[in-house]
């Protein structure tokens, strides 16, 4: 009699077991993947985002040349258009904590960038190389543009030939391994640049592109100032005749990418005011073919750049009709 108890004791309690085990499953698959609206820090949030070696790209568009081969050995560009097309650019990265942020709110603008980064920072001899190679892949997969901040964002116009030519040759090793290819835009670290650094980088067939507005991120600490600073330079450019710009910013500021969202927010609603007025509204350009310009015997700095009335006419519709969607 105890026998035959204690086995329906065990019995029971097996059944309970499983039926325990069956409904934490089925709760588990109820719930699925974490949501975006889960509330996570950005530094959570790149911790799960960039664990892979290598992610599938989360659009349907055609991926664009990472590299930008098109783009090679051009004049060196300030970022002067005479139409009102911007193009986002951000310095220094990749960032674990910061960049997978940048992405998430550029990707949900529907905006695309250009990332000069510091070869460095995803050396196969540094810490979190797996995860930072993994970041910078992911940049590219996206459909945002990479370029060359040096290896390790040393002043060129204060270390000698040799010392560049170093820091050239070791940031391509970086970018060969990583992306299978050398980049070919190049910014100055801190902006420094000389007929002699411009020289050098003009042999190796860089292309370098500058900035004419900023967010002042790099001294700012918060969102707000961000903003605040991107609005006044869109102010001055649309008061010039060459109001188009490259904008300087940098995916290392945890208050740079929340302000990603207000400044996009901010250059639709000035497209609204523009629509009302039947004004040229605001671009922004995919890449930095608008402000490329081919080196030329006796060209050095680009000229300032225009749209051809075709392409203005194409891409002006194009800002239109999707005005008119946001702007109700």
């Amino acid at each position: 009699m105890n026998d035959l108890l204690s086995t329906r004791i065990f019995q029971s309690r097996s059944l309970q077991m499983i039926a325990l085990t069956a409904l934490m499953l089925l709760v588990s698959g109820i719930r699925g993947p974490v949501r975006a609206s889960d509330p996570r820090t950005d530094q959570e949030y790149a911790a799960e985002t960039i664990t892979e070696e290598s992610s599938e790209p989360e659009t349907d568009e055609e991926v664009r040349d990472p590299l930008a081969s098109g783009m090679t050995n051009g004049r060196v560009s300030r970022g002067m258009h005479r139409n009102r097309v911007l193009h986002l650019t951000f310095d220094d990265g990749p960032n674990l904590q910061t960049t997978p942020a940048v992405l998430r709110h550029l990707r949900d603008a529907g905006v695309h960038a250009t990332f000069f980064v510091v070869a460095r920072q995803f050396d196969p001899f540094t810490a979190n190389r797996r995860r930072k190679a993994a970041l910078v892949k992911r940049i590219a997969e996206e459909g945002h543009t990479l370029g060359m901040h040096s290896y390790d964002h040393s002043s060129f116009t204060r270390i000698d030939d040799d010392s560049i030519r170093e820091q050239l040759r070791r940031s391509e090793e970086v970018f060969e391994e990583v992306l299978g290819d050398r980049p070919h835009l190049f910014r100055p670290p801190f902006g420094h640049r000389n007929a002699r650094t411009d020289r050098l980088l003009h042999q190796h067939g860089y292309t370098q592109f500058m900035w004419n507005m900023t967010g002042r991120d790099a001294s700012a600490r918060s969102a707000d100032e961000v903003v605040s600073a991107f609005q006044e330079s869109l102010r001055f450019r649309e008061h010039t005749d060459r109001p188009g710009g490259i904008v300087l910013l940098h995916d290392t500021h945890r208050w740079t990418a929340r302000a990603i969202p207000e400044i996009v927010a901010h250059v639709r609603a000035r497209n609204c005011e523009l629509l009302e007025s039947d004004e040229e509204l605001w671009l922004f350009s995919e890449d930095l073919q608008p402000f490329y310009q081919a080196r030329t015997p006796g060209g050095h700095f680009a000229r300032t750049a225009a749209f051809s009335a075709e392409e203005l006419e194409r891409r002006q519709t194009e800002a239109r009709e999707a005005a008119e969607i946001y702007c109700e």
